[in-house]
């Protein structure tokens, strides 16, 4: 036997410590999106073969591919995305944001990165993107603002017309962007847990 295996006929130390060999530890992977989708009944099989067919010719993440092709609202494909990501999603449709927020990144570095700041919360900054799994990013991010990052899953189509809208409200010398839909004249975020 080896140093890394044990004791040699005439090692020192009877005592040497065993190196055993380990399974990697397993990383749980993400359900698909568009198996999600099916599985809430907001695609079926057929329908998911039609926009991945589609998907590939509009150049999309498959979330925005199915609300562009409108076989599922923004909402029901963001609630798909938390699941998938173990993240909360947020409905900016139905939110009002704090331009003061935007001021934590530049917004030529939103709109190429598709990163929208939410709110401030204490040392942390929420932030709407659309692949919380960029780890780069979220962490280009909170070295930029200074802030801890929060991640909030949104689909890509969403977040590029919510970044243009708030950026040009912030231009434009408003406090807030409000959402369509949102009933909030003064910042509120509508934050869906991921189920």
């Amino acid at each position: 036997m080896g140093f890394l295996t044990g004791p040699t006929r005439g090692s020192v130390s009877s005592r040497a410590p065993r190196v055993t060999s380990q399974k990697p530890l397993a990383i749980p992977e993400r359900p698909a999106l568009g198996e999600i989708l099916v599985r809430r009944g907001h695609l079926t099989v057929e329908k998911l073969e039609q926009v991945m067919i589609a998907q590939g010719r509009m150049l999309l993440p498959l979330g925005s591919a199915v609300i562009r092709l409108g076989h599922a609202s923004e909402l029901d494909v963001a609630r798909a995305l938390a699941e998938q990501w173990g993240v909360p999603t947020v409905d900016l449709h139905a939110s009002t944001i704090a331009t003061e927020a935007l001021s934590a990144v530049p917004r030529e570095v939103a709109a190429q990165h598709r990163v929208l700041p939410l709110a401030f919360e204490g040392r942390s900054l929420k932030v709407a993107i659309c692949n919380p799994g960029d780890k780069a990013l979220v962490d280009e991010v909170a070295f930029a603002s200074g802030r801890s990052v929060l991640p909030f899953v949104v689909p890509r189509v969403v977040l590029e017309e919510v970044v243009a809208g708030a950026y040009q409200a912030k231009s434009e010398g408003r406090v807030v962007w409000k959402g369509p839909r949102s009933k909030h004249e003064g910042a509120h975020l509508e934050i869906l847990q991921p189920s």
